[in-house]
C-alpha cells in the first residue's frame, strides 16, 4: 500500500504510483465536469499533483481546479455532508458543487 512506503506519496517521481488530487465538481442540474487531460489525452475530472503552496490535498484540487477550468474556489462549496472528509491527516477531501458563478 502507497500509505506504508517511506517515500514521498505525492511526488511524481515515487512510483509505482502516487497520489494525485482532484475535484469531482456537480452543476445545480446533477452535470459532472471533466477537462480533456492534455498529456494522456483523457477526459478526466480536473485535477493534479500538489506543489509546496498546498496546504492540504482539498488545497491541491482547488488550485488545479482554477488552473484547468477558471472556476475560482470561492465559486464552488462542498457536497452536503461531505464538508470535512479525513484524507490521511491532511485536509479534507473536497466533492464540490458549481454555483456557476465566477
Amino acid at each position: 500500500m502507497a500509505l506504508d512506503r517511506p517515500a514521498d506519496i505525492a511526488s511524481r517521481s515515487t512510483f509505482t504510483g502516487h497520489v494525485t488530487c482532484g475535484a469531482i465538481v456537480v452543476d445545480p442540474l446533477g452535470r459532472v465536469l471533466h477537462v480533456l487531460h492534455l498529456a494522456s489525452g483523457k477526459v478526466l475530472a480536473p485535477g493534479g499533483h500538489t506543489e509546496p503552496v498546498d496546504e492540504s490535498l482539498a488545497a491541491a484540487a482547488l488550485r488545479e481546479l482554477h488552473e484547468e477550468t477558471g472556476i475560482p474556489p470561492q465559486a464552488v462549496a462542498p457536497w452536503p455532508g461531505y464538508e470535512a472528509v479525513p484524507d490521511w491527516g491532511r485536509g479534507s477531501v473536497p466533492t464540490l458543487q458549481y454555483s456557476g458563478a465566477r
